[in-house]
């Protein structure tokens, strides 16, 4: 997935019963270049990743956009554009 909301009260419990059914859930962490946690990536059931840029260290453009950081993130991949 690659979309967040800030306030993720609304729809966690539709996240929750998909993760509860078996349903492997993978969510972009943002491109904010941010700390803020945003949902459904910074939920404890669903993968969170980060981007990295060609030379291994985290994507930003230098424009206010880039791979948001937090101790939520559990994976990095190839990202940007």
């Amino acid at each position: 997935m690659s979309w967040g909301m800030k306030t993720p009260k609304q729809v966690k419990n539709i996240f929750q019963s998909a993760y509860d059914m078996g349903i492997v859930l993978v969510a972009a962490a943002g491109n904010s270049d941010v700390t803020t946690r945003l949902y459904p990536a910074s939920w404890d059931f669903v993968i969170s990743v980060g981007a990295l840029d060609n030379g291994y260290t985290k994507w930003y453009t230098g424009a206010g956009m880039g791979s948001n950081y937090n101790d939520a993130i559990d994976i990095m991949a190839p990202g940007g554009f």
